[in-house]
């Protein structure tokens, strides 16, 4: 069936003909109502903006309800009493583990240790 259609069609006697017609004019035209779309403000409509708006907020106020979320920020003690009272009430066994790992902390007791590591 290719051989047929290579031996009825001749590229070479079409040309550079064009099979298709357009009104003279068309492409500037459609050039143009191009541009004037694409330069067009989309419209909003400001009752849908308000609509989103107050719909969003209720949606927070809802979720709030829902969740029972505490929005008070509390307040921050200045200094170490709560600390203190904690480490108050652990066992004497679990403070002395805790004053241990602190005297033996690398970061905190880094002026202690030999930095050259060549020797050892």
């Amino acid at each position: 069936m290719i051989k047929i259609m290579e031996a009825k069609f001749d590229f070479d006697k079409v040309g550079k003909r064009m099979p298709y017609t357009v009104p003279d004019g068309f492409f500037d035209e459609l050039e143009e109502n191009i541009r004037q779309e694409a330069l067009k403000k989309p419209t909003k409509s400001r009752f849908g903006i308000v609509l989103r708006m107050v719909s969003a907020i209720a949606a927070m106020i809802a979720i709030v309800f829902i969740l029972n979320i505490n929005i008070s920020v509390p307040s921050q003690a200045n200094d170490m009493t709560d600390v203190a009272q904690a480490f108050n009430r652990l066992s004497d066994e679990d403070q002395a583990y805790l004053m241990d790992v602190y005297n033996n902390d690398v970061f905190l007791n880094e002026y202690e240790y030999d930095t050259d590591y060549t020797q050892q």
